[in-house]
């Protein structure tokens, strides 16, 4: 159900508000942030995957590696720095909600919910980061074998920095479901186009590899939502009677 509502909000924000749907009305809103820190884990993890491959290719010398400065390269750098810090020391952010909270009225209620997440261990928030790292090397691989079998002559070095490249572009810009799919498809384009020979296939491997991972289980996901009866507008006056 997070898939389906994640394809129509940008940057697939929809999914935290879409999983948390099936849950109990008083556990809604701890669900919506647990799962916001579960994609803080895979963002990172993107991101970190990301700057690798544009150090590669800077050192490789790929034409369009060149957009990327140091200074852009740096400023990145601090934000992953500023995310993992975020990430294990959910305290801090916890600060930052209850001086908002001590202004806005309205906040103050969810103030206990910050301590669902700050009482999570160092251990559990590594396998986070494990279980993160594995989903994107099931998405990589898939991506690779796709290129094979397409028969895209590159490197298996280039394939590996090109498809952590674009899923750096992807996870950094919020854009509507619409503009997504035509940024995907302009972003494959110019990497398989410089990388390697084929640029068309490497178009046709990323939105293969879309409609297997998100198409199939968007409409799997739209069926159990409309068999479950659950409604937004159920869970909006849910929410406010709580």
């Amino acid at each position: 159900m997070g898939v389906s509502v994640s394809l129509v909000t940008p940057n697939r924000v929809g999914e935290y508000f879409g999983r948390a749907a099936g849950l109990e009305p008083e556990k809604r809103t701890a669900g919506v942030l647990t799962t916001l820190l579960g994609g803080l884990a895979q963002n990172l993890v993107t991101w970190t995957a990301g700057i690798l491959s544009v150090v590669f290719l800077l050192n490789e010398q790929i034409e369009f590696s060149a957009y990327f400065d140091s200074s852009y390269l740096s400023l990145v750098v601090v934000i992953i720095l500023i995310g993992f810090v975020t990430f294990f020391r959910i305290g801090v952010l916890r600060k930052g909600f209850v001086f908002l909270a001590n202004r806005i009225e309205k906040l103050k209620p969810y103030v206990d919910v910050f301590d669902i997440l700050e009482h999570q261990g160092y251990k559990t928030l590594i396998k986070l980061l494990g279980l993160s790292a594995f989903r994107y090397c099931v998405y990589a691989s898939q991506y690779i074998l796709l290129l094979y079998f397409l028969g895209i002559d590159c490197s298996f070095a280039y394939r590996m920095a090109g498809v952590a490249f674009i899923f750096f572009i992807q996870a950094s810009l919020p854009l509507p479901a619409g503009l997504g799919l035509v940024m995907r498809g302009n972003v494959s384009l110019l990497v398989w186009g410089t990388l390697c020979t084929s640029p068309i296939l490497g178009v046709a491997a990323s939105y293969l590899l879309f409609i297997i991972n998100f198409s199939v289980t968007a409409f799997l996901g739209v069926y159990f939502f409309f068999k479950s009866n659950i409604s937004f507008k159920r869970i909006d006056h849910a929410d406010n009677a709580h």
